[in-house]
């Protein structure tokens, strides 16, 4: 008898952590499942993919799509979120969530993993951020992140359930925040200059979905919030990075003086209300000793970023 192949099923599939954790778990011998409003693949990282993966084409709102969706998987990962749109903000980051985990309860799935984000701690008097932290989130996407989380706190599935806040997630495509030192026009200095004293916060696409991944090899009863963040690690502000990455591609202009760092609070507040102080690390304590490894520190990001755009 021919041993059954895992399927996991994916929202967000076609999204950044989405793809990843996608290409992974086929690698890995899994077949997936992805809803998705585009029933096609075409021009999508996953296209080469394509025989092991079944897409359900159609909108996280519909019910009874989303029981079909997790019909039958192993695993369930909800990567969905609208990050622009904050009309569509609550419709999708807190109802999506709540119509996907009443689908996932009928399901037989035993993993269940929501990629939340660290924003929504919100402003922190701690400089140290730990998952225990309580969470005052500002704007409508932190608002709706934290709600879904409380929703899938409060589910109580009958599976072992995940909550990842990652970072400022970047990769070789998407490269955030760096991409200061990759165009390095007079505004990209200017930003610096006024913000270089600050944490960037970033990790890799690759270590999320790693991290989602362990969780699910690594069966834990109950539901656990874990930081996906290297933020502890050193170099983390955005003047270091800015230079460092400029450097490695062999120029020498860098930014040798920043603002304090309560000037670009003090504009943040005024212009957006409350916000984090720029000092602020998210803490990687918790997951570590849980036994995860991550595959990305700054400098390996930097490099790939470097290797594949290099500056102007």
């Amino acid at each position: 008898m021919l041993n059954k192949i895992p399927i996991a099923a994916i929202t967000g599939g076609r999204g950044l952590v989405g793809v990843a954790i996608s290409i992974k778990l086929i690698k890995l011998g899994w077949d997936i499942k992805i809803l998705s409003r585009c029933g096609s693949l075409s021009g999508s990282k996953l296209e080469k993919f394509k025989k092991h993966i079944t897409i359900i084409e159609s909108d996280i709102s519909d019910k009874k799509n989303l029981h079909n969706f997790v019909d039958g998987v192993d695993a369930i990962f909800h990567c969905a979120g609208e990050i622009y749109n904050n009309k569509k903000m609550y419709s999708t980051n807190v109802e999506g969530t709540r119509d996907i985990l009443e689908a996932s309860k009928k399901s037989k799935a035993s993993f269940f993993c929501y990629i939340s984000s660290a924003g929504v701690v919100g402003p922190s008097s701690d400089v140290l951020v730990t998952e225990e932290i309580e969470c005052h989130p500002q704007n409508t996407y932190e608002k709706t992140k934290y709600e879904a989380e409380i929703l899938v706190k409060n589910a109580v599935l009958d599976m072992s359930v995940c909550i990842l806040r990652p970072t400022n997630v970047v990769s070789k495509d998407k490269i955030g925040v760096l991409s200061l030192a990759i165009t390095n026009g007079w505004y990209d200095k200017v930003k610096v200059f006024l913000k270089g004293g600050e944490a960037t916060h970033l990790i890799h696409v690759e270590d999320v979905a790693n991290a989602a991944i362990y969780f699910m090899s690594n069966y834990l009863s109950g539901t656990h919030v874990y930081f996906v963040s290297i933020d502890e690690n050193d170099g983390n502000t955005l003047s270091i990075m800015y230079n460092l990455c400029r450097s490695m591609c062999g120029y020498d202009n860098k930014v040798l003086y920043v603002m304090p760092l309560f000037v670009p609070y003090l504009l943040r507040t005024i212009f957006r209300g409350r916000c984090l102080y720029g000092n602020r690390v998210f803490s990687n304590k918790k997951i570590i000793n849980s036994g995860f490894v991550f595959e990305y520190n700054m400098i390996d990001i930097i490099e790939e970023i470097c290797i594949n755009t290099p500056p102007r």
